[in-house]
């Protein structure tokens, strides 16, 4: 955008751009996300689980489908999100260990619900479809944060400028 592209455009090169990779000799899995994951850009926020006055403050990571395989992030619980999830329709989420325990305790946290009241763009409630290991992100060392996966918007211009 900063250099005058439009989202449709922005689009179309992501796109291309993954299909460009899937195509190199030995590239097994392509995924995206909005941040990079050894870096200090991850962003938190407030996430609200629904049916409670709870409130966390995990990291929110945007990914695309694939992800977790491609980073081989092992899953412990459902599924990954995929190209049938559709974040206008049926927005879902993974959450990683971490969020998990802090959000649900001993409970399982497989079809819960959490709403993110500051984001302009999610304004429904978002179900929980898979359980992650814990995954280190800005730095590799430390205690790792609690954290949410949120599907890549199939439209950047839904994303309010934030690119794919």
């Amino acid at each position: 955008r900063q250099a005058g592209h439009k989202d449709p455009e922005i689009y179309t090169f992501y796109a291309e751009l993954q299909k460009r990779f899937r195509a190199i000799p030995g590239v097994r899995s392509v995924s995206l996300s909005d941040n990079p994951l050894i870096a200090n850009r991850a962003s938190a926020t407030i996430v609200a689980v629904s049916g409670t006055p709870e409130r966390q403050n995990p990291l929110v990571l945007t990914v695309g489908p694939g992800f977790f395989t491609t980073l081989q992030i092992p899953l412990l619980r459902g599924r990954e999100m995929d190209d049938h999830d559709r974040p206008s329709l049926n927005p879902v989420a993974v959450v990683n260990e971490a969020f998990a325990k802090a959000a649900f305790g001993d409970q399982n946290p497989l079809g819960q619900h959490l709403n993110l009241p500051l984001d302009p763009v999610a304004k429904r409630e978002i179900e929980i479809v898979g359980v992650s290991t814990n995954a280190h992100y800005r730095a590799l060392q430390g205690d790792v944060r609690p954290t949410v996966y949120r599907k890549r918007l199939r439209n950047p211009s839904c994303s309010r400028g934030r690119t794919p």
